[in-house]
Formats: C-alpha cells, structure tokens, sequence
C-alpha cells in the first residue's frame, strides 16, 4: 500500500511545492527531464547501435530482430511505467523530485499516461524543447504543467514529502486558517 503524506496534518501537495525557490524548483525539473531524454534517445538508438557491432548471423536470427520491438517498447513505456510505480524516472531519482497525487501518493498508470500524451505536446524536444512545460510551470499557482493539471499531480521535491510523512511543519503552507484535509495514509 503506498504512504500517503501525512494522516490529520494540513500539509497539501500544493504547499510541498512551493517550499523550494522557484527558479532552483524550474532548474530541477529541467535538469530531470533531460536525464530522462536521454534514456529515452538511449533505448531508441541501442538497436541500431547494436545492429552495427554485432555478426550478421546473429542479425539474421529472427529472436534478435524482435528485439527491435523491446527497445522501442521499452522507449514508449519507460516515462509512464516509472512514474506510475515508483513516482519518479531515473531522471527525477537524480534530480531530486518525486511525482504524487493529490493525497500524497505515487500517480499510478492511469495519471501517468495522462502525462505521457500531454508531455508529447508540451515537452517534447523536437517541438520547442520543452518551452511550453517551463511556461505553464511559471504561470501556474501551483508549479504544474498542464500534464500535471490534467492529472492532478504534482511533481515535489523528494525531501519535503519525507518531511511531510514525518511530521515536520512548513513555513510557506497555502492552507492557512483553511480547514484541515486528511491525507489517507
């Protein structure tokens, strides 16, 4: 069972994200998303990388060339499997970030491909680098952008949702005199 944030505190996903400068915040998504781009290139291009080192008669073996279709799978999936199940890529894993729902917990798949489809239109490298992503994440209340909108999650640092889970009290809290939501555990 996933760790929501908190039972019976104030603390929102919401008020986890603002606890960081909003420029250094900006720079540690960047910074994670082109780790992941990386990935992504890495397990598109590893069959023609391979395709070239490797003996024609392996090439010719009909298992190897499925392999064609793993990789570009593994391409496609990589993004939405690793932010359903564990809440964060190899990317946000080096970057610090994690990506929760609205109760504190990892988005699971339905959310995640939800993402992935806008991620393809507002950060994708070939079409602006991203720019649309960065703006939407500075024009926000709450530093999403529209995948995270459309979701409803939010991508915080991994520090500030262990403080929460602990206990600690955060200085930039939204929910001031608001009433307090419970975040299921």
């Amino acid at each position: 069972m996933a760790q929501g944030i908190a039972a019976g505190r104030i603390v929102k996903p919401e008020d986890l994200v603002q606890q960081s400068n909003l420029a250094f915040y900006l720079l540690l998504r960047w910074f994670g998303w082109w780790i992941d781009m990386v990935v992504v290139l890495l397990l598109v291009l590893a069959w023609p990388i391979l395709r070239d080192v490797v003996p024609n008669h392996i090439l010719d073996n009909r298992a190897y060339q499925a392999t064609i279709l793993i990789w570009f799978a593994a391409a496609i999936l990589y993004l939405p499997v690793c932010e359903a199940f564990w809440g964060r890529t190899l990317g946000k894993l080096l970057s610090g970030l994690v990506i929760i729902d609205r109760d504190g917990r990892r988005p699971g798949i339905g959310k995640a491909l939800l993402r992935m489809l806008l991620r393809l239109i507002e950060a994708n490298p070939l079409l602006m680098g991203g720019i649309p992503a960065g703006i939407a994440v500075l024009a926000s209340q709450h530093r999403q952008r529209l995948g995270d909108m459309a979701a409803q999650t939010y991508v915080v640092r991994s520090k500030h949702l262990r403080m929460a889970r602990l206990g600690a009290t955060f200085p930039n809290l939204s929910g001031a005199g608001a009433p307090p939501r419970s975040m299921r555990s």
